[in-house]
């Protein structure tokens, strides 16, 4: 893969409202109650709230953060700052959550920001065609929580993108899993729809890479580290000292099958180049 210079992050992770039930709250209608402004999209008339560096969103039943992009410290300021915002607009007796999945209330699958899952389809990593999820998002009561990672590299060749994203599982992808040791189970449902290995979309600005969940986001010292390491993967041979040093069909199915002893042990191998502590990197 080609040398990459000043290469910028972004991010729009998702998160969730929910209520005394633990089920979520829909966010269209929080959003328009606070003075969001209407935007329009495929399936339904929607509202997003703006702000310095980043915007909050619905998706579906996710609070997303559309953030501006920067290096890894702006962009997790930023964040940290929007999921203040959430915090501050959220109806009382509700509570903000960063898990892998929320559930619904059963009357909320009517609503059409509820009845539609991966309109934009993934693509992935050897040429596969771009697939959606295979639920039925007007039966199935729970939904997901991402964390995807933006890479301002520009236009790029279809190789290029898969050794990218092939660097980004052996690094974030693996680190996923290893974060998500607490909540598994759920990690584990969650990949069932979405986050499985080599998933990204090409964009205008570049790749935006869809196998994370929303985890990092959980505490300040994780959001640094994954942030720091998603900076590392841009890095002048970075890809190419990745996708060289590990058997990647064998990373691909750790984070397909959520296998977090071997995520363990597969990330120590990269821990020391791009200073990642194994401490944090399983998910402590």
């Amino acid at each position: 893969m080609a040398k990459t210079t000043s290469i910028s992050l972004g991010t729009d992770p998702e998160v969730f409202l929910v209520d005394s039930e633990n089920l979520a709250l829909m966010p269209l209608d929080i959003i328009a109650d606070n003075g969001g402004s209407t935007i329009f999209k495929d399936y339904c008339i929607s509202y997003e709230l703006k702000y310095k560096g980043f915007k909050i969103t619905e998706d579906g039943a996710a609070f997303e953060l559309n953030v501006k992009p920067g290096g890894p410290a702006e962009v997790a300021e930023k964040v940290v700052a929007g999921l203040y915002k959430i915090e501050e607009i959220k109806p009382k007796e509700s509570k903000l959550i960063i898990h892998p999945i929320v559930n619904l209330h059963e009357y909320d699958l009517i609503r059409p920001e509820i009845s539609v899952l991966g309109c934009s389809p993934d693509r992935v990593v050897g040429g596969e065609k771009p697939n959606k999820p295979e639920q039925d998002p007007t039966k199935t009561l729970w939904r997901t929580g991402g964390g995807h990672v933006h890479f301002g590299i520009g236009q790029i060749s279809p190789n290029d993108a898969y050794a990218f994203i092939k660097a980004c599982d052996t690094t974030l992808g693996l680190y996923d899993v290893c974060n998500c040791s607490h909540c598994l189970e759920d990690a584990t449902q969650r990949r069932k729809m979405y986050g499985q290995a080599g998933r990204f979309r090409f964009q205008k600005w570049g790749i935006e890479y869809r196998t994370p969940s929303n985890q990092w986001l959980r505490r300040p010292d994780i959001m640094e580290e994954f942030l720091h390491l998603a900076h590392k993967i841009t890095e002048n041979d970075a890809v190419d000292y990745l996708i060289g040093m590990v058997d990647y069909p064998l990373v691909a199915r750790i984070i397909n099958n959520n296998d977090l002893l071997a995520a363990r042990e597969a990330l120590s191998f990269v821990a020391n180049k791009f200073g990642v502590s194994t401490r944090l990197g399983i998910g402590g």
